[in-house]
């Protein structure tokens, strides 16, 4: 981890990816969901 600013800095952005993507994911699914039962 040598010229880290941050120790362990990627670990923390790499976490923040993974749970970005799980909103990203269940936004895709509410809109799957809304287009076919048509909720508001």
């Amino acid at each position: 981890m040598k010229g880290d600013v941050i120790p362990g800095h990627e670990d923390v952005v790499g976490s923040i990816d993974k749970q970005l993507a799980k909103v990203a994911f269940a936004e895709e699914k509410m809109a799957t969901i809304r287009r076919h039962y048509g909720m508001n």
